[in-house]
């Protein structure tokens, strides 16, 4: 039998100690839970941030409250403030096609591309297949609420220090319809501010502005008609800046939907 050397001995004590190294070091690193609460600890949410995720949470609770039907829409834009909306719902209505009669049961009837066709997006579904639509924020502000809702907010940054430099976040939005007609195209959120719509073209012409300071209420409905070609369409819409003689004043929406549909 060999004698036990002393390197032997030196090197099983350094194995020895190294496993227990290794076992005091694992019994200390804490476990998925505890690392994230130290994290939560260690990074604390500023209170302006805790502030806008409970204001979030108490706008979207009232989301209901404000959602119009189709025809409740389309009585809005026919009795509208603005003069131009009125307009143009008027002349949706003129030339509306007259339904025809059936055959078979004599009842007047539309076919389902001129009454049916609807979408609807939201910051939660943004992509429709079909009808094909989405749609997508450019320099939205979101924020988390408590809940796990996210909130995106059209809010502009102006400032006048160095002449006028305004950033005008905007929602861009793609959809297809079946046929060319009259749409119903109706931005809904919680703001009381001036918006502008426009289109893809050359200069990105407007098709539509609203201003909302007058209103009774912070649920608005940013509604127009439109004449649209048969096929693809896109759209920005866009909170439009109130410049006064020396400042700026921001706007802010927090948008809920967009829905376009046969008027």
């Amino acid at each position: 039998m060999r004698p036990i050397t002393t390197n032997f001995v030196v090197c099983l004590l350094g194995v020895l100690f190294s496993m227990g190294s290794s076992f005091v070091l694992a019994q200390e690193k804490p476990g998925p839970a505890e690392v994230k609460f130290q994290m939560l600890r260690a990074s604390p949410e500023p209170p302006e941030v805790k502030a806008q995720q409970q204001e979030a949470e108490r706008v979207f609770k009232k989301i209901n409250q404000g959602k119009l039907s189709r025809q409740q829409k389309r009585s809005m834009l026919l009795n509208h403030r603005n003069p131009r909306i009125r307009a143009k719902a008027q002349q949706a209505v003129k030339d509306q096609p007259s339904p025809k009669t059936s055959k078979l049961s004599g009842a007047s009837v539309v076919s389902e591309a001129q009454e049916g066709f609807s979408v609807t997006l939201t910051p939660s579904k943004r992509f429709s297949r079909s009808p094909y639509a989405y749609l997508n924020f450019y320099g939205a502000k979101v924020i988390r609420s408590d809940s796990g809702l996210y909130t995106y907010v059209l809010e502009d940054q102006g400032t006048r220090a160095i002449g006028i430099n305004i950033s005008r976040p905007y929602a861009k939005i793609y959809v297809e319809v079946p046929q060319t007609g009259w749409y119903l195209i109706d931005f809904y959120g919680y703001g009381k501010n001036k918006a502008r719509l426009r289109i893809l073209g050359n200069g990105y012409p407007t098709l539509e502005t609203w201003e909302f300071g007058a209103s009774p209420t912070f649920y608005n409905h940013y509604a127009t008609a439109e004449y649209l070609e048969e096929g693809g369409h896109t759209f920005y819409f866009q909170m439009d800046t109130i410049l006064s003689a020396a400042i700026v004043i921001s706007n802010s929406f927090t948008f809920f939907e967009v829905s376009v549909e046969s008027f």
